[in-house]
């Protein structure tokens, strides 16, 4: 099964993709197939994989690739793979953060527990990078509190370089955001990796509901009945005991 290519037959004002070429309405349709741990991979499997591919290429790869090469592009870089860090945590867990505490714990987790920046990052420097420079960058186009961006080759990954002063290597940076990407992917192509496809097809499946009108209230409900019926049935258990 292969991913569409442009649709036709949608209005261009309303039509909503998750990745170039993918309508949400066709994904859903394959979702609605798919078998949990399912192996070996069947064609219908191998689908949200490529989707998956083809969205982290076209909406954030290609864009650093081609700001790499510009002046004074440091801040875009890194605040695109600020995105692609919640994106691929969201991947990886089937749930995407929609409250501040859930994005500032998605940064702690990945930077202190991804092999490529654990030993740059523990949990009090994590929580102050999703601080000064995610928040900053994303909301105020800026960095805060002495964090500096650059990409001279003499810095490491995160560095400290004097009292109150941190600096990012906006490239070593942007090399291990690649690197974890790369490592999933090879995760969930692999027959262990049932949990994280199944993820994977949730993480497609929230996206599209969040993309509609009135998505995300929606999807807070669903969680606060979920986590209200978990404990419902904590406490029978309890009980019974």
């Amino acid at each position: 099964m292969s991913i569409p290519g442009p649709p036709g037959g949608l209005s261009t004002r309303t039509k909503i993709e998750i990745a170039p070429g993918v309508p949400i309405e066709w994904w859903r349709s394959v979702s609605s197939s798919l078998e949990r741990n399912k192996w070996p991979l069947s064609a219908t499997w191998r689908v949200p994989i490529r989707i998956l591919r083809h969205r982290i290429e076209r909406r954030f790869l290609l864009p650093i690739r081609r700001l790499e090469t510009t002046d004074f592009a440091g801040f875009a870089v890194l605040a695109l793979d600020c995105l692609l860090i919640e994106t691929l945590y969201a991947l990886r867990i089937g749930a995407n953060a929609l409250e501040p505490s859930e994005s500032r714990r998605a940064y702690q987790r990945f930077l202190t527990s991804s092999p490529p920046f654990r030993k740059y990052f523990d949990a009090g420097t994590a929580d102050a990078f999703y601080t000064s420079v995610r928040n900053a960058l994303l909301h105020d186009g800026e960095t805060r509190d002495g964090w500096l961006i650059r990409a001279n080759p003499v810095y490491k990954l995160r560095q400290s370089i004097g009292p109150g002063f941190t600096v990012v290597n906006r490239v070593r940076f942007h090399a291990a955001v690649v690197s974890t990407y790369d490592e999933y992917l090879s995760e969930i192509s692999a027959r262990e990796g049932g949990a994280l496809r199944w993820n994977l097809k949730l993480a497609l499946d929230e996206l599209c509901d969040r993309s509609l009108p009135g998505g995300t209230e929606k999807i807070r409900a669903r969680r606060a009945r979920a986590k209200k019926n978990r404990a419902d049935r904590q406490a029978k258990v309890k009980g019974e005991g």
